[in-house]
């Protein structure tokens, strides 16, 4: 992934970063995020740092959680353990689910001195994915009507499309 992201993020992405951090390891584990800081800072030439950023404690069960538990269960979780000057930080996630890690992480960065905090991730969800619309393509919606569950295509709203059917 640190491959990856190092060959497809540069100055683009995110102009002026200055410090490339991640979502640190729960206590006592590994630095998964090791070689994606090398990468990426690397991309952007700048340096990357490990110890910006600490989790307090793990939260067993996270990955089943649904987004408003997991913004719940992140308070707290994550605290900073350096001072910043000012910098404009890229914060290094590998999936962004709900945004309840990078959040809070986004939290603490900004209270100990960030100018600027850009969070970039691999994956945006871990949740299903919109099923496209077979007409045009677009995303379609579900709804729940008295006469059942249908989806219908978000291109309905703006009318470009009226593709409907009962699920």
């Amino acid at each position: 992934m640190g491959q990856l992201l190092g060959e497809l993020v540069d100055a683009r992405v995110a102009p002026g970063v200055e410090l490339v951090v991640s979502i640190p390891p729960k206590p006592g584990g590994e630095d998964r995020f090791g070689p994606v800081r090398t990468e990426v800072a690397g991309a952007f030439d700048v340096p990357q740092r490990d110890d910006v950023l600490q989790m307090n404690f793990d939260v067993p069960g996270y990955k089943t959680m649904g987004p408003q538990e997991r913004s719940d269960a992140n308070a707290g979780r994550f605290s900073a353990t350096a001072r910043l000057n000012g910098e404009h930080v890229l914060l290094v996630d590998d999936v962004v689910t709900s945004g309840g890690q990078a959040g809070r992480c986004r939290e603490q960065l900004d209270a100990c001195g960030a100018g600027k905090v850009t969070i970039i991730g691999a994956g945006v969800t871990q949740h299903k994915l919109p099923d496209p619309c077979p007409v045009c393509g677009a995303n379609l919606r579900t709804f729940v009507s008295e006469y059942g569950r249908f989806q219908r295509c978000s291109g309905w709203f703006v009318g470009t499309c009226n593709f409907k059917r009962n699920v």
